[in-house]
């Protein structure tokens, strides 16, 4: 049984941990390429909300979902999804997209302000469960 649960909270912490660099790159990339001002300020529209859930929050049911954000430049469809959970909106809101010619990176600033938060949450739970791991193990 130990076995079970030392493979079964490495895996999840693995995940978490594949996830937390994935994220922590898109996060440095998009960090450096504003700090250079090496991006095209675009005006995106929100066309589709994925994983559109209904939350209480704070005693008030409100809207959570990812928002997909499409824009065009120089005839180029670009479309962004969101890679951090927003609250209350709506299709047809938009936003400021930063977009990077070169790469083809596309970023919102709130996001990357949220995606800091996510970031240390999913360290805390690899931490976590790293230890709740160790202590079934050992106990």
């Amino acid at each position: 049984m130990e076995y079970v649960s030392l493979f079964m909270g490495s895996v999840v912490a693995l995940y978490l941990g594949i996830l937390t660099v994935k994220s922590f790159l898109f996060y440095r990339i998009c960090s450096r390429y504003k700090r250079q001002g090496d991006y095209i300020i675009l005006d995106g529209t929100i066309t589709h909300l994925h994983d559109e859930k209904k939350k209480a929050i704070k005693g008030k049911l409100e809207d959570v979902s990812y928002p997909q954000y499409s824009t065009s430049v120089n005839g180029l469809d670009l479309i962004y999804t969101s890679v951090v959970k927003h609250l209350n909106k709506k299709i047809g809101d938009t936003a400021e997209l930063k977009y990077n010619s070169k790469t083809g990176l596309i970023w919102i600033d709130k996001d990357l302000k949220m995606l800091k938060s996510v970031i240390v949450m999913r360290i805390l739970m690899i931490v976590g469960i790293a230890l709740i791991t160790m202590l079934m193990f050992f106990i």
